[in-house]
């Protein structure tokens, strides 16, 4: 009979290790999508539309799960003797907002990004890297609501999959697909402050225009006085529907030396410009344990006396 029942669970635990994991609101009991799970050092993965992963792509018995708007929890993957997950909502406070009346007149103003179509002065994001990028508030109104967001990407590039590696490559349109959440964080002093939304923005990039024009009209979100931080995350490729494929930043590869992670690229390619004497862009990393933002340098390399900034253009209605 003990050996029975060790034959019994020993398959059930099979069972849950090799299916796929979801994550769910402790109180709505509805799915969370793109949760951060962290594994490993600075690797991790996530959970796509339906706030699943499969635990065939962590690496480690335990990981770290953290969302906007939800508290953090570790989970032993040993002990786990279910499919679910129940993630509980952090207590919070909204300030007051003041409903402004949409119907009186406004008139919309555009600003175009600063962009250009060189990929050798461009910046690709990496699974769970995330920008942070100044939004200026330059008008004399108490009422500007965003309307869209203007996002430049270089289109036009060269393959960067391992079997092209070394081989000579003419520039030219490749197709990719990746999903970006959108994210509004308070302006704290010429840094990226508390995060000020707490709803889902997600937009998918593909090659299809080097300007990618997103709404954002919907959310009601405002311009503050003393502007706004906009933050774009990398969440990863996407299939041929825009579901989120689940994926961690690495891989890794046998040479002589042993086994050596190598970063996984990930398109669009985001242009970097020099022309402002301010470092306007800040950068961080989903996957690790402190998530601090730093300035922003291409492909962190640190240039001394030199300001390396990404542009987004927008639309706003200025009542």
């Amino acid at each position: 009979m003990k050996i029975i029942f060790t034959l019994v669970f020993l398959s059930y635990f099979i069972n849950v290790a090799n299916s796929q994991i979801k994550v769910i609101d402790s109180i709505t009991k509805k799915h969370v999508p793109y949760v951060a799970i962290r594994f490993d050092e600075n690797n991790g993965i996530f959970t796509n539309n339906e706030g699943e992963f499969n635990l065939t792509d962590v690496t480690k018995d335990s990981i770290f799960l953290s969302s906007p708007g939800y508290r953090r929890k570790v989970i032993d993957l040993k002990t786990l003797d279910s499919n679910l997950i129940y993630l509980s909502p952090v207590d919070y406070v909204l300030e007051e907002v003041a409903i402004s009346n949409k119907n009186k007149k406004s008139k919309t103003k555009r600003v175009k990004p600063i962009k250009h179509n060189d990929f050798l002065k461009s910046h690709r994001l990496i699974v769970g890297e995330e920008l942070a990028i100044y939004i200026p508030n330059n008008y004399n109104s108490d009422d500007i609501e965003f309307k869209s967001l203007l996002i430049p990407i270089i289109t036009k590039t060269i393959s960067f999959d391992k079997s092209m590696a070394g081989k000579t490559q003419r520039v030219k349109k490749l197709p990719f697909s990746a999903m970006y959440k959108i994210s509004f964080y308070e302006n704290l002093k010429g840094s990226p402050g508390d995060q000020i939304n707490y709803e889902d923005i997600t937009i998918v990039i593909n090659e299809k225009s080097t300007i990618v024009n997103f709404s954002i009209e919907k959310y009601n979100i405002s311009l503050p006085h003393e502007g706004v931080f906009i933050g774009i995350l990398n969440l990863g490729k996407t299939d041929r529907n825009g579901k989120l494929i689940s994926t961690s930043p690495f891989e890794m590869r046998e040479d002589k030396n042993g086994t050596v992670k190598f970063v996984k690229p990930t398109k669009p390619n985001f242009p970097v410009h020099y022309k402002e004497k301010i470092n306007n862009t800040f950068s961080r990393y989903t996957f690790e344990e402190d998530k601090e933002w730093k300035t922003f340098y291409k492909h962190g390399k640190i240039k001394k006396g030199e300001y390396h900034n990404i542009s987004l253009g927008y639309e706003i209605k200025i009542y």
